[in-house]
């Protein structure tokens, strides 16, 4: 009977959860990205697809200014440098840590440290070049790694927001799809797929795949669109 106890009261509590959760619960600036999102809170694990200078980095530049703005701690996992300019950006800075990683066993370690940090915040900018040597391998080491990521990022979740960027790939006609594949398909809460329409100030957004909305740039205006809804959203 005491050992049932014993297991009953190592099980967090709903309220311990919720303090946690709003531990790291910060504002996020960019109503748009709220919207498209369902909200921006701990908890989600949110991808930004698209192709090379659609902005998906300075996306998740903006949401750790918001996190550091707000006295919150955030970490950025990159492959690639930052320029000092971009960092200059920053307020708080002693709040913001910085790994570049070039393998897959860098990433891995990376991930395994934040699960006794308090930040609130974990961008992962650019992994495809490490994920994708070994998404769709046969060999079970690949998949071993592979689903050790998938099973890090979704324990660091629990009480944080995760940010990545991902590519993408053409298929068929003006088909897009994320560059990391059916393999890595159901690893993010969120998926945002970003199409700059050329020689337009239109941007489309896909969610999840199934949910369509176009952004629209002017006059110093975000517009967001859902393709089922009728007027353009100002925001």
């Amino acid at each position: 009977m005491s050992g049932d106890k014993r297991h009953v009261s190592s099980i967090p509590s709903v309220s311990w959860r919720l303090r946690q959760l709003s531990k790291h619960q910060f504002p996020c600036s960019d109503r748009v990205l709220e919207e498209l999102c369902g909200g921006v809170s701990p908890g989600k694990i949110i991808e930004l697809c698209g192709p090379a200078n659609s902005g998906k980095t300075q996306l998740c530049f903006s949401m750790v200014t918001d996190c550091l703005r707000h006295g919150k701690k955030a970490i950025i996992v990159t492959t690639k440098s930052i320029p000092r300019r971009s960092l200059k950006r920053f307020p708080n800075p002693d709040n913001l840590f910085i790994v570049q990683v070039f393998s897959m066993l860098d990433l891995l370690g990376a991930l395994s440290s934040m699960k006794t940090e308090s930040y609130s915040l974990v961008v992962i900018d650019s992994p495809q070049p490490i994920l994708q040597g070994i998404l769709g391998s046969q060999n079970y080491r690949g998949q071993s790694l592979l689903n050790e990521v998938k099973l890090l990022l979704g324990q660091i979740s629990e009480f944080r927001l995760i940010v990545y960027t991902n590519g993408i790939v053409s298929i068929g006609g003006d088909g897009h799809a994320p560059a990391l594949g059916i393999t890595w398909e159901n690893t993010p809460t969120i998926r945002l797929m970003v199409i700059p329409i050329q020689a337009t100030p239109r941007t489309q957004v896909w969610r999840n795949s199934n949910q369509k909305a176009e952004l629209l740039f002017l006059d110093n205006r975000v517009r967001l669109k859902w393709s089922k809804e009728g007027d353009y959203k100002e925001a």
